[in-house]
C-alpha cells in the first residue's frame, strides 16, 4: 500500500501533502502525489483545440508536481515519493485511488473549486462518500465566514488535535 494525496498547489493542498508525507513516513510506505486535470476545465477557446488545452493543462500539472515533489524531497529525504498526472474528474480519480491505497488524503478546499465548494467541502465530501478505502479529510478548524483567506488555517501534521480527519465509512460519536 501507499498514501495518496491530491494537490492543486493551494495552501490547503500543501498542508494536506505535508500531513500525508508524515503519515507515509510513519507507516514506512511510499507517498503518491497526484495532480488531476479535468477535461471540463480545458474547454477549448475558438483559437485552440480541446487537445491543445488538455496538453497545456497536463504540462502545467507536471510543473506543479515537480515543484511540490522537490519541496517534499527536501524536507523528507528518506520518503519514497511518486508523482502522477491523471486526467479525469478529480473526485472520481481519488475515489478510484482508495481501492488500493492505505490512505487517501484530501484537503477540504482547493484553488480550482468554486467559492461554495471551497467553503462547504463538496470535493472532499464526494471523495469520502464514495471511497472504497480509508480517507483522511483534513478540514481547517478556523474558517473566516465572510472573508476568503489566502492561506487557510490548517495545522502542521503533528498537531492532529487541530485537524479533523474522518475515515470514510465511519460515523463520528454524534452520528
Amino acid at each position: 500500500g501507499r498514501v495518496v494525496v491530491g494537490t492543486d498547489g493551494s495552501p490547503t493542498a500543501r498542508h494536506a501533502t505535508e500531513w500525508a508525507a508524515a503519515v507515509a513516513k510513519s507507516r514506512s510506505v511510499p507517498l503518491l502525489l497526484v495532480s488531476v486535470v479535468s477535461p471540463q476545465s480545458t474547454i477549448a477557446r475558438v483559437s485552440r483545440s480541446a487537445e491543445e488545452h488538455l496538453a497545456e493543462a497536463v504540462a502545467e500539472a507536471e510543473r506543479l508536481l515537480e515543484t511540490e515533489s522537490a519541496t517534499m524531497r527536501e524536507s523528507n529525504p528518506a520518503l519514497t515519493l511518486e508523482t502522477a498526472v491523471l486526467v479525469g474528474s478529480p473526485a472520481e480519480v481519488l475515489v478510484s485511488a482508495t481501492r488500493d491505497a492505505e490512505l487517501v488524503v484530501v484537503g477540504a478546499r482547493g484553488q480550482s473549486a468554486s467559492f461554495g465548494v471551497r467553503n462547504l467541502g463538496g470535493f472532499s465530501d464526494a471523495v469520502a462518500t464514495h471511497a472504497e478505502g480509508p480517507v483522511a479529510d483534513l478540514v481547517p478548524v478556523a474558517v473566516r465566514a465572510v472573508e476568503q483567506v489566502s492561506a487557510p488555517a490548517l495545522a502542521h501534521p503533528r498537531d492532529i488535535g487541530d485537524l479533523v480527519a474522518q475515515p470514510s465509512g465511519h460515523q463520528d460519536a454524534a452520528g
